[in-house]
Parts: C-alpha cells; structure tokens; sequence
C-alpha cells in the first residue's frame, strides 16, 4: 500500500482534521466522553457538508443522516473517538440500516442505552462472548481477537438512546 497524505495548514474553518480519498470525505469527532465525542462529530460532520456542498444546515444535517456511516474508531480499548464517511456524491443512495442479528456475513451485537459508553460495552461485551462461543475459544483469546476484527457503529443519532451495533465478519472463521 502506497499512501500520501498532504496536509493543508491554515483551514481555520476546520477544527479537526479531515480525510479524503477519490469518493469519501471523512470527518471525526474526540471527546473525553462518547457522547461528547458524538455531539463533536455531528458538528465537524455537518460543517463539512456545508462547506463542500455549499448547503444550508439543514441541508448538511439532512444529507448527514441520509448518508450516515459512523463507525467508533476504537472498540474495545476505548479511546473516545468516532468518525464519519461522507460520500463526495451528493446523490448518494441512503445508507442502508444497521442490522441488530446475525445474518450471512456477520455476528451481529446490539445494544441501546442513553449513556453511548454503556450502550458500546453492553455490545462489545455482548460481541467478545459470541465471538468466544462460535469460535470455541475462551474470552481472552475473544478479547484479543476482537481489537482487530470488530465494527462498532452509531446508528444515526438524533435523541433518545444511542444505538451501537457491533459487527464482525463471519469470514475470520475458516474451520
């Protein structure tokens, strides 16, 4: 892999910095809290837009949770961070929805709570057992494994309780 990265100094719209290849932009969001975290992505996240789309906040909001794609960039040894991707086509379809069960290519962990933190370990924990049980290996072997192979994603955030859903792949299991 061949990677470049430019850094363009001087942005003083940008609080954060911000990542883009061909198709995506990436915004991010740290706090000393998830859910700080969350309220600091939703902010960069829609700034963004409004800047590279040249939309209304509204709009940016909008076209924010039409697109959502937020992972948490750390999962199980938490540093308090998210990120979202934002497709550079303004006409890009609607995210699909997070699934909250197993299906064909992932285990899948879920959980819900007003607190984000508590809501991302419920589905981590949930994850490092389910991981442990179908791959018939004890939970700190689980543990481990997960900080490579593990996704957790917000569901789009608007109020209530934030909903985490945590993925991993099916493929990692080769017996």
């Amino acid at each position: 892999m061949n990677v470049t990265i430019t850094l363009i100094k001087d942005q003083p719209q940008v609080t954060w910095p911000i990542v883009e290849n061909p198709t995506t932009y990436t915004a991010i969001g740290y706090d000393t809290t998830l859910q700080l975290a969350v309220a600091a992505l939703k902010t960069e996240t829609t700034r963004l837009i409004m800047e590279k789309f040249k939309m209304t906040k509204t709009q940016a909001t909008d076209f924010m949770y039409k697109t959502w794609n937020c992972p948490i960039s750390e999962v199980v040894d938490i540093v308090l961070g998210t990120y979202c991707v934002i497709p550079k086509d303004r006409n890009a379809p609607a995210a699909n929805p997070l699934p909250k069960k197993d299906n064909s290519e992932f285990w899948v962990t879920h959980a819900s709570n007003a607190d984000p933190m508590v809501a991302l370990k419920a589905a981590v924990m949930a994850s490092i057992k389910k991981i442990s049980s179908k791959l018939h290996i004890t939970a700190d072997r689980s543990y481990r494994l997960s900080t490579f192979v593990t996704d957790c994603q917000f569901g789009p955030y608007r109020s209530g309780p934030y909903d985490i859903t945590c993925l991993v792949p099916k493929s990692i299991y080769r017996g």
